[in-house]
């Protein structure tokens, strides 16, 4: 069976005066909501009516769905009796009367609609919520590519099957499935390694091998070695000096992954009574903290921020120095 498919203009690619989207001859079963509506579209024989309206500029500050609109076609028919009804939206959900520069979209609004199922646009990252009744659903499906490491993971689209059921007393459920479908040809990946066990170089990067080995092989659906990289050094290594990047970055080159970065979010070593017994600076240090934990007007969250910027800064100076 030829599917239909169902086609609104976003923020990005308005429908305006002259443009692309006004000069296509659409085929029989690709279905466009041209900015004048908004409208609907009926498919007797999928029982099926679909809503949907396209921008105008690139701005839409008032709603372009502000209720139940106007069948597009017969107007015998205000499709109460068919099984399904779908929304096709590009905007911006919003709770309450919050404004928003691309079309607000509101929960009253798709109440009032007596939707299945809203097909939603605009926002890169996945999301999905009911919408406030049953099985039905609202859904961004999120860009099907990252752009940057804003947009992790493995993105994709959804291929949805909706069905009703006759219930007792004539009553009619509705039961969505829905399946995501891979599409990511390169996922952003951010990845933490704890490195805190070392306290060579070498001892980092074996770290780092072992971990990303063992990444690799519990975490194939995410293809870790095709994607876009970024390792988060983390934990308090007792290192004699700052992380050598440059040598580590190196290292991992020779591994075979398609790309990676790199970034030290490591803390310095945090051992008090050592730092107690070390005459000069570190033994002054102690005795501030000290003071600070007496009076109880400084909180340990506090403190050990101010402790880890004070350490990071001396073992920048020693590093520079040495």
């Amino acid at each position: 069976t030829t599917a239909h498919v169902f086609i609104c203009a976003g923020n990005h690619d308005p429908c305006l005066h002259e443009s692309f989207w006004q000069t296509i001859s659409w085929p029989e079963r690709v279905h466009f909501f041209h900015p004048e509506g908004p409208h609907s579209v009926i498919i007797p024989e999928l029982s099926l009516r679909v809503d949907g309206r396209s921008f105008a500029d690139v701005y839409a500050r008032e709603p372009l769905y502000p209720g139940a609109p106007e069948l597009m076609g017969s107007t015998e028919d205000d499709g109460s009796k068919l099984d399904y009804r779908l929304l096709l939206l590009h905007g911006d959900v919003v709770t309450g009367g919050s404004p928003s520069d691309y079309n607000p979209i509101r929960m009253t609004d798709l109440l009032q609609g007596d939707y299945d199922y809203a097909a939603l646009g605009h926002v890169h990252l996945p999301g999905f919520g009911k919408i406030g009744r049953g099985e039905a659903l609202w859904r961004y499906p999120g860009a099907p590519q990252g752009r940057g490491f804003d947009e992790l993971g493995v993105r994709g689209f959804w291929l949805g099957e909706l069905t009703r059921s006759e219930l007792a007393g004539g009553r009619r459920h509705l039961e969505q499935n829905w399946e995501l479908i891979p599409a990511t040809a390169r996922p952003f990946l951010i990845h933490s390694i704890d490195v805190t066990e070392a306290e060579t170089e070498p001892a980092v990067q074996e770290l780092i091998e072992r971990n990303l080995a063992r990444w690799a092989q519990t975490s194939p659906e995410l293809k870790p070695k095709e994607g876009l990289v970024r390792i988060l050094l983390t934990g308090r290594p007792d290192l004699p000096r700052r992380i050598d990047m440059n040598y580590h970055l190196q290292q991992l080159s020779t591994l075979g992954w398609f790309y990676f970065e790199l970034e030290d979010k490591t803390r310095p070593p945090y051992d008090p009574e050592k730092l107690r017994k070390e005459a000069g600076f570190n033994e002054t240090l102690m005795e501030v903290v000290d003071g600070y934990r007496a009076t109880n007007h400084v909180s340990e969250d506090a403190l050990e921020r101010a402790l880890d910027l004070i350490l990071t800064m001396e073992r920048e100076v020693l590093d520079d120095h040495s």
